[in-house]
């Protein structure tokens, strides 16, 4: 719950859009506009404009059937090597839990708040092996600070403002237990504030109590809170003999959550490929223009996120800006929303902006699978290059499908290869991974793309209408397409199209060979090759992936 004074630096868009998100990526849920729009408390006009924004940078999709939003492969695709150092974080947060209730036989959790909420949410927990315990799987979803031992101390920690703020409203009653007197609550914070822990004692469901202190950075920002359950009877009597226990996995996570420990994980798990220009550095023409009515401070921040993903050692306010082409004005209030809304975190002494560790806890379910997701990549990737000896590439188009992306390659072992990271963004009519992925597109999408023009690469380019729908006609029925020379000189291409377990058109995969190798003979013999590593991937494609993560959320 950020203060006045926070909130008037905040971009109202930027805000919504993060709502909007949040309920879109619901594990388990496709939703529709009016849907969205129900759960937000938005008009659906302003549902519908953010939405398209968002679908237009690629972060989410609507599916032709249904109607329903969900977040979009290509996005997660990208962003695959930078989940590494986030779910290495969250790990070694569910270890010092793991021991805390080894230690005590109790369970262990993390809360979080809810961003612009005044709840909390279990964000991880680790259950004992005893035969009677507390389950946060069987409690409820969200818990009103003043009701929990978390929430309390996180009510103790608020600057004076926002806790006025938060005593203007009537306080929930859960149980007959609960806490429902301003008076007594502000005598509550004040005893909790002396002693540093709080408790609760059946204020949320009956004979259920717990134990819970603040988790701050050393830096200053406040995580959430860590908790034990107890029985509701016994808190008080418990309290002396747990409390050393839950300190020390105070401090233990304490130290996780400092700028020199997250830097040990991403030095520790950076990936040794060269660091790709991705969906969002391709600038996006106008915006507003167009049949898609863009909202500009969506986008921004959509740009921003991106690329403080791809770069978690974080960054500054002066080199976000120089880097987005923003006014630093604008680049901090899109970063303080960021931060009211719990994706992003300042480190103090550094002055730098970097991905909050509460983004990861939230998504540590889709940063297992894209972990897992990026390591079968790269195994195909090199699989594809070792058996072909030329370069290996997974592509992916851009927003607008104008240009074909890559996401992912692999270098075959031999000294002259093509490399990827020092070529241009090239139209997708001009490779060969963009022409099968037009292939598959709909009469409609390929009569938009070549009203854009075809532009000419190098000589051997397609230039006009009729020639690219002969091709196009010619990948269908052979189910493959090459270039010659199209996109580089010396350089050919030969691609298949990989697809979601639907049958969706997601991405390309091809070899990029010296123009000499691409011969009948080594396309007959690296087609085979290419259609089966699409269809190695193609299983892990699920469309709503997200959404079926549900059970690890």
């Amino acid at each position: 719950m950020p203060s006045a004074a926070a909130r008037a630096h905040t971009l109202q868009s930027a805000e919504r859009a993060l709502a909007i998100l949040r309920t879109v990526c619901l594990p388990g849920r496709r939703m529709r506009l009016a849907d969205v729009s129900a759960l937000t408390g938005l008009d659906k006009s302003t549902t519908h404009r953010i939405l398209s924004t968002l679908m237009a940078e690629g972060i989410i999709r609507r599916d032709a059937e249904t109607g329903g939003y969900a977040p979009d492969l290509r996005a997660w695709l990208h962003f695959m090597p930078s989940a590494a150092p986030g779910v290495a974080l969250v790990a070694g947060i569910q270890k010092a839990l793991d021991l805390l209730a080894e230690a005590t036989g109790m369970t262990a959790w993390v809360v979080l708040p809810v961003p612009g909420g005044r709840e909390t949410q279990a964000a991880l927990w680790s259950v004992p092996t005893t035969a009677f315990h507390y389950d946060p799987v069987n409690a409820p979803e969200s818990v009103p600070y003043h009701a929990s031992s978390s929430g309390k101390c996180l009510l103790a920690d608020m600057p004076p403002e926002e806790l006025r703020r938060y005593l203007e409203q009537p306080l929930e009653r859960l149980t007959k237990r609960t806490i429902t007197s301003r008076a007594k609550l502000r005598k509550e914070l004040a005893r909790i504030r002396e002693q540093g822990y709080a408790l609760h004692a059946g204020e949320i469901t009956p004979l259920v109590g717990s134990v819970g202190v603040l988790l701050r950075a050393p830096a200053g920002p406040v995580l959430g809170g860590l908790a034990l359950g107890i029985s509701g009877l016994e808190v008080a009597e418990k309290v002396s003999v747990v409390l050393p226990h839950l300190r020390e996995a105070q401090q233990s996570i304490y130290h996780l959550l400092s700028y020199d420990a997250w830097m040990e994980l991403v030095l520790a798990n950076r990936s040794p490929a060269p660091l790709l220009p991705s969906l969002w550095d391709i600038p996006a023409p106008g915006f507003g223009d167009g049949p898609v009515l863009m909202v500009r401070t969506v986008s921004r921040m959509v740009r921003l996120i991106a690329t403080l993903l791809r770069r978690p050692e974080g960054v500054s306010v002066r080199s976000l800006a120089r880097e987005r082409e923003l006014d630093k004005t604008t680049t901090w209030r899109l970063l303080h929303t960021l931060v009211a809304g719990g994706v992003v975190w300042q480190d103090a002494p550094e002055e730098r902006f970097r991905i909050s560790p509460a983004y990861w806890l939230r998504h540590r379910g889709i940063m297992r699978a894209a972990i897992s997701l990026t390591h079968v990549v790269a195994r195909v990737l090199r699989d594809l290059a070792s058996n072909t000896g030329a370069t290996a590439l997974l592509v992916v188009p851009d927003r607008d499908m104008r240009h074909a992306v890559i996401c992912h390659f692999a270098l075959p072992q031999t000294p002259m290869c093509f490399h990827p990271e020092h070529a241009p963004f090239p139209p997708l009519h001009t490779t060969s991974a963009g022409k099968v992925y037009l292939a598959a597109q709909s009469k409609l999408a390929i009569g938009n793309y070549m009203r854009g023009g075809l532009p000419a690469l190098t000589g051997r380019s397609i230039t006009t209408r009729e020639g690219l729908l002969r091709e196009l006609d010619e990948i269908r029925k052979a189910g493959y397409a090459l270039d010659r020379e199209e996109w580089a000189s010396g350089v050919g291409g030969c691609a298949a199209l990989v697809t979601d377990v639907a049958g969706n058109a997601v991405a390309s995969l091809s070899v990029s060979p010296a123009i000499s190798a691409l011969n009948p003979e080594n396309v007959k013999r690296w087609v085979p090759l290419i259609r089966e590593a699409a269809q190695a991937l193609s299983p892990l494609l699920v469309g709503n992936w997200r959404a079926r993560l549900g059970a690890e959320q």
